[in-house]
């Protein structure tokens, strides 16, 4: 839970971030809107094909390859405020994060006995939502016209991988 724990520091820094900064620059409620809701419907999409990546390349590097995707698009937040781009990004971090929960919940569920999967699942849950109001935290230690929040969650995105590429487990 590693790994979930500080990419949903994050999936914080992006969410709260990206609204501000359209707001800053003048983009109206409809840009706004677009642009969130486009996390949503590639949420969906990376529900329904993120199993597919799992079952063919495994665990470990699926949650790998989603990592990536999530470090990428947050960083090409930086190429500019435009949001045919930014609803395209928003599209790729929702398939690639769904992804990532996908990979944990049923890492999780493959691993925990029986008897102890509730208490298990009840800490990762915790865990995530503590550590995405952390992450909520962040974005007001940096300047909303600068690039500092998307170089912060793509750095955090890229951390994710440690504690998942440090396991023994396949």
């Amino acid at each position: 839970t590693g790994g979930v724990a500080i990419f949903q520091v994050a999936n914080a820094v992006i969410a709260i971030h990206l609204p501000l900064r359209l707001a800053l620059e003048g983009y109206g409620a409809v840009a706004v809107g677009l642009v969130t809701a486009s996390y949503a419907v590639g949420f969906m999409s990376g529900c329904l094909l993120g199993p597919r990546v799992i079952r063919s390349v495994g665990h470990i590097r699926a949650f790998a390859v989603f990592a990536a995707i999530c470090s990428v698009a947050a960083l090409a937040f930086g190429f500019g405020v435009l949001p045919v781009l930014w609803i395209l990004l928003r599209l790729a971090l929702g398939f690639a994060t769904a992804g990532l929960f996908t990979v944990t919940e049923s890492w999780l569920n493959d691993r925990t006995p029986t008897r102890y999967r509730g208490s298990v699942l009840s800490f990762y849950m915790i865990a995530t939502k503590l550590t995405y109001a952390f992450g909520q935290a962040l974005p007001g230690f940096t300047d909303t016209a600068s690039l500092a929040a998307f170089m912060l969650a793509g750095a955090f995105y890229t951390l994710s991988l440690i504690p998942v590429a440090m396991t023994s487990a396949t």
